[in-house]
């Protein structure tokens, strides 16, 4: 996928196809951005990272080369993968692993500062 989708468009895409890969849960964040600078999610405790489901990346490297970063180069996949914020060069394209997905509840709990004693202890 593109470096620029961001994580709506990732989510739309692959709920189709009753896949995921962990993200986190901004809809208008990139892919890239969270990829390569870090984050979490709610499938983080049984996904991993989304850096952690990189299988590739195309990289535009300071001198100009594009090169496919992955397990087979070892020291630019693991440094793409280690919170360097795209800093060893522009990211164009990612590959992901992806896992399937099933039907969840999420709940949101608001409650004052106040009551935090009470709604935490009972």
């Amino acid at each position: 996928m593109s470096a620029a989708t961001d994580l709506y468009a990732v989510h739309q895409a692959l709920a189709g196809e009753s896949r995921a890969i962990p993200t986190g849960s901004c809809p208008t964040v990139g892919v890239a951005g969270l990829t390569l600078g870090g984050g979490l999610g709610a499938d983080s405790r049984h996904a991993g990272l989304t850096c952690d489901a990189l299988k590739s990346a195309t990289v535009v490297l300071p001198g100009g080369d594009a090169v496919s970063a992955s397990a087979d180069d070892a020291e630019l996949f693991w440094a793409l993968r280690g919170g360097g914020g795209g800093s060893f060069g522009v990211t164009t394209s990612m590959t992901f692993a992806r896992f399937p997905t099933a039907d969840c509840d999420v709940v949101r709990v608001d409650f004052a500062p106040s009551a935090a004693a009470q709604v935490l202890v009972g």
